[in-house]
């Protein structure tokens, strides 16, 4: 039988430490500004028609995908306008 933790150490269900969500994160527009450094990576999947689709996110999606800017990078004026049709409610 496993056992108890004891009372000065902490119950591991109970810690405040924050574990990253599984899977990618969709990228949140605040922070990026043309001509200031990107706050995180930026990626958007490949459709198969080889045109980007979907959000984008802060982590390679999988499968194939277009790696939009950098963390730390200059944003363009072009990553700005990809990253805000990323953002765009989808048709379809």
């Amino acid at each position: 039988m496993p056992a108890k933790p004891t009372p000065t150490e902490p119950d591991p269900v109970e810690t405040d430490v924050e574990q990253a969500p599984a899977g990618p994160q969709r990228i949140s527009l605040v922070g990026f500004e043309v001509g200031r450094p990107a706050p995180t990576d930026a990626y958007q999947a490949l459709h198969t028609d080889g045109g980007v689709t979907g959000p984008a996110y802060t982590t390679h999606p999988g499968g194939g995908a277009v790696q939009h800017c950098v963390a730390g990078a200059t944003v363009t004026d072009g990553v700005m306008r990809a990253l805000t049709a990323a953002d765009a409610p989808q048709e379809g």
